[in-house]
């Protein structure tokens, strides 16, 4: 997503600020992918194609890896639903900022929250890390407006009890069991990774131009052993094997997508070049009488392929 400037949520600092809440989405308009987790995967793969992307690890010691073999796999990779087929451009959100589809991804309706890794030096000087509730800072609504507006009392940070709102109570609870599922979707990744399951994805539409991502491979996973099946199964890495596979079969729906918007633009541009010739018309022809073949001419919309 967008470069987002959190903050940590503090009780003395933060004590009688407000927070902004809509739903909104107009955030992530230029967001083209958002990772997912295992929990959520059920509802992303009946809408959304589903794919994984990779970093590469990074090793710092050459003999501690060097039990691996010429063909591990050596990425770090991602779980992500692909929210468009353009740069720049998530199809699923309208000009109004509204969603157009039946499920949100989390991490979009957790959004302005997220939770930040803190790391610390406990009695020990042994370095912990803490997940820390923190908000995108633009939401946040300082104390002089909460004072001139009812509304935004409504959703103050902190209660007079100096305990969190009970609405962000729900999101902190909504974010903690995102990221407990989000450590087993890396635990299911690694075992993929085990079988050497994950490949690059190769697009057969040329006009696709979809670099970089990774699916599961058919053939490979065809022919695991029982006992690989099993392992598989009892982790949810059989469940997230189907449901990625079968998943790419929504490309073709933000294809549609991509075309219907496309044929929007296509329509506001000659309504707005039509009103543009009517009023020079106006202006010039004092002629009354109107002419009703004129307004059956121009370009024609083409709506082949979109059904």
């Amino acid at each position: 997503m967008n470069n987002f400037n959190y903050q940590i949520l503090h009780l003395e600092q933060h004590k009688n600020f407000a927070f902004k809440h809509s739903n909104d989405y107009s955030f992530a308009k230029q967001t083209i992918f958002v990772p997912i987790v295992l929990a959520e995967i059920h509802k992303v793969a009946i809408e959304l194609p589903m794919f994984f992307v990779a970093n590469e690890n990074n090793a710092t010691n050459n003999e501690t890896n060097a039990e691996n073999t010429e063909n591990a796999d050596n990425k770090n990779y991602t779980l992500i639903a692909l929210l468009s087929l353009q740069n720049n451009l998530n199809i699923m959100i309208n000009k109004a900022g509204k969603w157009n589809g039946q499920y949100v991804p989390a991490t979009l309706r957790s959004f302005p929250f997220a939770l930040a890794t803190v790391s610390q030096k406990d009695n020990d000087d042994n370095i912990k890390n803490s997940l820390t509730l923190c908000i995108e800072k633009s939401y946040l609504i300082p104390p002089e407006l909460v004072e001139t507006n009812a509304n935004f009392k409504q959703n103050i940070i902190f209660d007079e009890n100096k305990n969190l709102n009970e609405q962000i109570k729900k999101i902190l609870d909504f974010l903690q069991q995102t990221e407990i599922s989000k450590q087993q979707t890396k635990n299911v990744i690694e075992i993929l990774k085990k079988h050497n399951l994950i490949i690059p994805y190769t697009n057969n539409n040329p006009a696709l131009k979809l670099n970089d991502l990774f699916c599961i491979d058919e053939k490979r996973f065809n022919e695991l052993s029982a006992e690989a099946l099993k392992e598989l199964q009892n982790c949810g890495g059989l469940y997230l094997c189907y449901s990625q596979i079968v998943s790419m079969n929504n490309i073709d729906k933000l294809l549609y997508l991509l075309k219907i918007l496309s044929t929007q633009e296509q329509m506001q541009l000659q309504s707005q070049q039509n009103k543009q010739a009517a009023n020079i018309n106006t202006n010039t022809n004092t002629n009354t009488n109107i002419n009703t073949e004129d307004f059956f001419k121009g370009d024609t919309i083409n709506f082949e392929g979109l059904f």
